[in-house]
């Protein structure tokens, strides 16, 4: 049998020694794959795994056999050859594949053998308990914050200053008996998270540093990152042993290239690794966005390998949303965060007519993202099989037309960018642009994005909101 290849190989385990073109002949489409590196038996890398081929798996907790038809396959193996690998959606269990001699036609069923039991490390749902949000005072944090208060959890928030941590605590004075708060001054502190991780049983994970215009040593932006969720794990381990559940808000930037062609899709299985290239290529000189995507997928890969190393008692869940849009509630509101200084260009008169075709990438609400925060605590299912599950959380596209379209709708005057309401023309837009599939997360969680157009027109409202409020000051 020869062994697992690495990363930019296939992963297959063979009777006899493949070539590159049979194997590709034999698995067309990722339904089976192995990831040396990684226990998940992550997807080949060409795509994402192919759930529907290995449907019948799921119900099996005992050695047997089903069925999968493999869709697609091209020109057959010159002989009949046994392949070995893993299933895609359950690290760990081997199979068989026997691939027929002579031409298989798309459709065609393929027996799989299992050559052990499968089993799973699916945590129980937590409901109630006490909930850590690191990151609490800011955008995204603050409505996390919010969502766990609402649906019954008790919440401990992590701030870096008592400052932020009361501006929290104000912000639900309905629930002041069930918030409390420790101080983290610095992430990159090895210590930092030592007390606040003490008796919690869900931690949810949003602290780390957030620049776009970053100058200078990119690992200035991506060692913090690394080390602070580092620092934050290593916590748990010496500090709490009753954790069930921990959540990582990762981001769509540890995923999904911005560079990438027009009419790219990104998935869970992807990584952004064109960013960490340019960042280890260019240096200093690279853009602050790629500081930024490389800080977060070098992070969060930081925290699979904890995973895969330690193999802890509690489960993960990763999300990754976009741009996120919405009612802006954290501490210093008049620094909005990076996802609304989109706006900027459009709450200013006389914005140039070619902001409208600009592309942003995609979008979702931050209630959205809320919403899912509390489901990936409460939804049994959420991570998956060890060691747990990505999301991406991306409700539609985002163009500059958008933006401009929820702007015009709630302008208190004239004078704005005319955005185009023509649906054709917006639909159009759609194929010139990278996207994220946010498909995953709705079918998981049983939930619903909020419309693009309505997300954008209430965080347009409460802008001009907050810039009324500060010019009666």
């Amino acid at each position: 049998m020869a062994g697992c290849h690495n990363t930019t190989e296939w992963a297959v385990h063979c009777s006899q020694r493949c070539t590159q073109d049979e194997q590709d002949a034999a698995f067309p489409t990722p339904s089976l794959s192995a990831h040396k590196s990684s226990p998940r038996a992550l997807r080949r890398r060409r795509g994402g795994a192919n759930d529907a081929a290995c449907s019948a798996i799921p119900g099996l907790t005992t050695g047997g056999r089903v069925t999968a038809a493999f869709i697609g396959f091209r020109p057959a193996l010159p002989s009949d050859r046994c392949l070995t690998g893993f299933v895609s959606r359950y690290p760990g269990i081997y199979v068989t594949t026997t691939v027929p001699r002579g031409p298989v036609r798309p459709h065609r069923s393929t027996t799989i053998s299992l050559t052990r039991p499968i089993t799973t490390t699916t945590m129980p749902a937590i409901t109630t308990g006490l909930v850590l949000v690191t990151g609490a005072s800011g955008f995204v944090g603050t409505h996390c914050v919010a969502a766990l208060l609402d649906a019954g959890f008790r919440v401990r928030i992590a701030a870096r200053s008592e400052e932020k941590a009361a501006h929290v605590r104000s912000l639900f004075p309905q629930h002041k008996d069930k918030i409390e708060h420790a101080v983290v001054k610095d992430i990159d502190e090895p210590t930092a998270y030592d007390a606040a991780v003490v008796g919690v049983d869900g931690i949810l994970n949003l602290a780390s540093p957030v620049t776009m215009s970053h100058v200078g040593d990119p690992n200035e932006v991506i060692g913090p990152a690394v080390r602070g969720i580092t620092n934050l794990l290593n916590s748990i381990k010496a500090h709490n042993s009753t954790l069930k559940r921990f959540v990582q808000m990762s981001s769509g930037a540890a995923m999904g290239d911005f560079t990438a062609a027009p009419g790219t899709v990104w998935d869970e299985s992807h990584w952004n690794d064109p960013a960490i290239e340019r960042c280890d290529t260019l240096k200093d000189k690279v853009p602050g966005p790629d500081k930024y995507s490389a800080s977060k997928a070098r992070a969060e890969r930081a925290f699979w390998k904890f995973i895969a190393d330690t193999k802890p008692s509690w489960d993960a869940v990763a999300l990754q949303p976009v741009f996120c849009f919405g009612p802006p509630t954290q501490f210093a509101p008049k620094e909005r965060p990076s996802s609304l200084f989109l706006f900027n260009s459009f709450l200013k008169p006389n914005a140039p007519a070619q902001l409208l075709s600009y592309p942003f990438g995609s979008m979702v609400d931050v209630r959205d993202v809320a919403k899912v925060s509390v489901l990936a605590f409460t939804t049994p299912e959420a991570s998956g099989t060890s060691p747990g599950e990505r999301y991406i959380l991306a409700a539609d596209t985002l163009w500059g037309n958008d933006l401009a379209l929820g702007v015009e709708r709630v302008a208190p005057g004239p004078g704005y960018l005319a955005a185009s309401s023509d649906v054709e023309w917006r639909k159009s837009l759609d194929e010139k642009i990278v996207k994220f599939d946010g498909r995953k997360a709705e079918r998981v969680f049983g939930f619903t994005y909020m419309p693009k157009d309505e997300s954008i027109k209430s965080t347009a409202e409460a802008i001009f909101k907050a810039r009324e409020g500060e010019e009666q000051k």
